[in-house]
């Protein structure tokens, strides 16, 4: 008999996240640089134009980790679930759902106890 080994993204997903926001503080001490920077009349154009470039990559260098955390949440809801109740189940009754939803019924599920929905931590992840 063959074993199966299960794969999940979250922990990809968490490392994209992580270098996301590395590249933002990286972005943003650029940003602090350029208007730091002594420059002449000459200059101050191209330097603007460097600066609207790096607003730029620092608005999606902001979204990037935002994502990338809700994408590592909802796979491991999703593997966590599916290694305790089977692929075949969570893709038939709960995949669809809201991750919210998702988390509370799987804890459920496999626990036998109800996930608290009451406080930041949940809220957060609701807003997220």
């Amino acid at each position: 008999m063959e074993n199966e080994y299960r794969i999940s993204m979250q922990q990809n997903y968490f490392c994209l996240c992580l270098s996301q926001i590395k590249e933002y503080e990286s972005i943003c001490e650029y940003i602090e640089e350029l208007n730091a920077k002594q420059v002449s009349e000459n200059e101050i154009h191209i330097v603007e134009m460097n600066l609207a470039v790096q607003y730029e990559r620092r608005e999606r260098a902001m979204l990037a980790p935002i994502v990338f955390a809700a994408m590592c949440i909802e796979a491991f809801v999703y593997d966590y679930g599916a290694s305790h109740l089977g692929d075949a189940y969570i893709k038939k009754y709960l995949d669809k759902l809201d991750i919210t939803s998702k988390l509370v019924v799987v804890t459920d599920l496999v626990t036998g106890e109800k996930f608290p929905t009451e406080g930041q931590a949940f809220e957060g992840l609701k807003i997220l």
